[in-house]
């Protein structure tokens, strides 16, 4: 949630690729390689796509590229508001 807008949590986020690779990804990796066994999403945009359903960070980078194989929860109401975020269509 630091890079967010107005410094607000739940306000969406721009973040560039080099960004998102040298500042976040990191300690993320660190975590993993130390046997974290779950990440959780978040609940707001990045980069225009909510986290808790973006392909690229929970299966491109999360899984595939950092090799994670535990289990991912999301923060708060995440899930649910993927349809307030006009980006599921309801929430069944």
């Amino acid at each position: 949630y630091g890079a967010s807008r107005g410094g607000r949590d739940y306000d969406d986020a721009e973040v560039s690729d080099n960004e998102l690779w040298n500042v976040y990804i990191p300690p993320f990796r660190a975590a993993i390689d130390a046997g974290a066994g779950n990440v959780m999403s978040a609940y707001m945009d990045l980069n225009g796509v909510p986290a808790a359903a973006s392909r690229t960070l929970l299966t491109d980078i999360l899984r595939d590229q950092l090799g994670f194989d535990g289990f991912v929860v999301s923060d708060a109401n995440a899930v649910r508001s993927l349809a307030v975020q006009h980006f599921a269509e309801d929430q069944t």
